[in-house]
């Protein structure tokens, strides 16, 4: 599977081409573009032949522009909904969570990955195993991550999903 890093989670303090540079150096090869994000680069001067440059220089891709929602795989349905929807799947995005009941977590309590309780590299294992071997994002919403400098968020989250893909891979 691709390293991939979601923008949201720099949504506060990351700035396009920077973030790019910071995903690079990270070691992701894949970027998950913010809608918001982009259009703050385009309306402050930016141009999109400047962004793809930026990409091709930094052999970085943009994974894409906004992503699908997520599936819950708490439920034999969600566990179904991901075998009938494999063959359409191009993005998984990746955050933990704290132990809760199924549909019950708040998107501030997302978390870098494996410093909560989902099981990741179970759910993780599942989606490899319908073939998929697309970008996963990783996605954290907590509040205090949010807060961080882009180059801290970006270097963490690059942490805490290498080991756990290697270990998906393995």
């Amino acid at each position: 599977m691709e390293l991939c890093f979601n923008e949201m989670t720099v949504m506060k303090n990351g700035a396009l081409p920077e973030d790019i540079a910071l995903c690079a150096q990270a070691g992701f090869s894949a970027v998950e573009l913010r809608k918001g994000t982009l259009l703050r680069y385009l309306r402050g001067g930016g141009t999109l032949e400047a962004l793809r440059q930026t990409l091709e220089e930094q052999h970085v891709r943009a994974a894409s522009l906004n992503a699908l929602e997520s599936i819950s795989f708490q439920t034999k349905a969600g566990g179904r909904m991901l075998r009938e929807l494999s063959d359409r799947l191009f993005m998984v995005h990746v955050s933990d969570c704290p132990a809760r009941a199924p549909f019950t977590a708040q998107r501030a309590e997302s978390y870098w990955p494996g410093e909560g309780d989902a099981p990741l590299e179970e759910l993780l294992r599942s989606v490899r195993a319908t073939g998929y071997d697309g970008p996963c994002s990783v996605e954290v919403m907590d509040p205090n991550v949010l807060a961080l400098p882009a180059g801290d968020a970006i270097r963490r989250a690059a942490e805490t999903m290498k080991p756990l893909l290697a270990r998906v891979e393995r």
